[in-house]
């Protein structure tokens, strides 16, 4: 997430704007998580997790869910046009340079979508060969605290709750990074292959 202090004398609108453009991101990344149980992958164990995480080449989205996709490109990139009259200011000048570009918020927002649908589907398969009945608000609250949070007890934090904004700003701060997407994709996966879904299973049915 970008921060901004204001310098004196400085319109403080631009946090405004910075909040507006996240809060609908939010809305398209919620629609883009509607899809990710369509068509789950084939994953039996971690090292297929693993490949289809890494692979460039995964299988590329329904028609429907590119659209959904390019929406939320669409969504950022227009409200990051429409603020340009801050453009001497930091929240502008961060999103600018981290979703500036079209073609590398198309990667960021597709990438994310691969790792959330190969996570839930990894969830969904061990689940599955333990005999537990899939749920799909379980699975989705299971994958959602792992993909955001791979290195804390899973709580269902979004149980219920719209998880959209706080992915939004996780895509966020992944596109300004430059560091290998490998060691978070490796404690995402390997958080899974801990889980203890029977234990899990019994504590969302009896919170």
């Amino acid at each position: 997430m970008v921060v901004v202090n204001a310098a004196d004398g400085e319109d403080p609108e631009p946090r405004g704007v910075m909040a507006d453009v996240f809060e609908r991101l939010g809305e398209s990344v919620e629609r883009i998580l509607d899809k990710v149980f369509d068509k789950p992958y084939v994953v039996p164990d971690a090292d297929a997790a693993r490949r289809l995480m890494l692979d460039q080449d995964a299988r590329r989205p329904s028609a429907i869910s590119q659209f959904v996709q390019n929406q939320a490109v669409v969504r950022l990139t227009g409200w990051i046009a429409k603020s340009s009259r801050f453009s001497g200011t930091g929240a502008t000048t961060a999103v600018t340079a981290l979703l500036g570009s079209g073609q590398r918020a198309r990667r960021v927002i597709r990438r994310g979508t691969l790792q959330l649908q190969v996570l839930a589907s990894f969830v969904a398969s061990r689940a599955h060969r333990a005999g537990i009945t899939l749920e799909r608000d379980f699975v989705r609250a299971v994958t959602l605290d792992v993909y955001l949070e791979p290195h804390r007890v899973v709580e269902f934090r979004y149980r219920g709750r719209r998880a959209g904004g706080t992915i939004a700003r996780r895509w966020a701060k992944d596109a300004l990074s430059s560091s290998d997407e490998r060691p978070l994709i490796e404690s995402r996966v390997s958080a899974i292959e801990r889980l203890d879904l029977d234990d899990l299973h019994r504590r969302w049915h009896n919170p």
